[in-house]
């Protein structure tokens, strides 16, 4: 079981079973890496991580131009490294109801190829809700926006964590589910957790779109963040 983790460059001394980066890995060990390779190793301890960095030591930088370079790297190379999911808690501060401007771009294209060869993206719903031109405006940022992947927003209890994105229009770009957040936290956080899940179900044999949807159907918990903004919730 190979999870590919983009972020920064985590501390790979720390990990239990760490493959080895893309040709471009380098630069300072990240916290926020650290964090989040944790939680996917002390889920999923059968499980390796392969970190792809496009964000540097402060998890800054998560612009489209690095995104799509790591996720064409990992179109081109999943079979070469036998990776058979992607956790990416990142976002590029953006906040899209829709990804019709991405869909045919060099990242929208990766992701989807990605995908119809069985291998999910798990992305972070983003942490700008409360801030910037768009404050308290449901969307989400790149990637998550994406349909092709499971975008996850935080959750504080029943209802979304307060700085998560949220997108609850009906449609194929809404926010796939909630989860409580592990370290690092934030919307980050809960994607990992949520990569955790799928990832333990993987390892007893299951595809990723089965363990997907059965963790979905099989959760009677919600989050509500208002008057017809319901979502399923990975709530332990």
């Amino acid at each position: 079981m190979i999870i590919a983790l983009l972020d920064a460059l985590p501390d790979i001394s720390v990990l239990r079973n760490a493959l080895i980066a893309p040709p471009w890995a380098g630069g300072e060990v990240s916290r926020h890496a650290t964090q989040t390779a944790q939680t996917l190793s002390n889920a999923c301890p059968g499980a390796r991580i392969l970190p792809v960095p496009i964000l540097d030591s402060n998890g800054q930088s998560g612009d489209i131009r690095a995104m799509s370079q790591a996720f064409t790297w990992l179109a081109e190379n999943a079979e070469r490294f036998g990776i058979n999911l992607i956790c990416a808690p990142i976002s590029d501060g953006t906040n899209s109801i829709d990804d019709s401007e991405l869909r045919e771009s060099e990242l929208g294209v990766a992701i989807s190829n990605l995908r119809q060869r069985g291998v999910l993206t798990v992305a972070a719903a983003g942490n700008g809700f409360r801030y910037g031109s768009r404050a308290f405006c449901q969307g989400m940022g790149t990637p998550a926006i994406l349909r092709e992947t499971i975008s996850v927003g935080a959750a504080n209890g029943s209802e979304p964590a307060p700085r998560s994105q949220r997108l609850a229009l009906s449609g194929p770009c809404r926010t796939t589910c909630f989860a409580h957040p592990a370290p690092p936290g934030g919307t980050s956080g809960a994607a990992a957790r949520v990569s955790s899940m799928i990832a333990a179900r993987m390892i007893k044999g299951e595809s990723g779109e089965v363990a997907l949807a059965e963790l979905l159907h099989g959760s009677a918990e919600t989050v509500v963040g208002g008057p017809e903004e319901i979502w399923p919730a990975l709530l332990d």
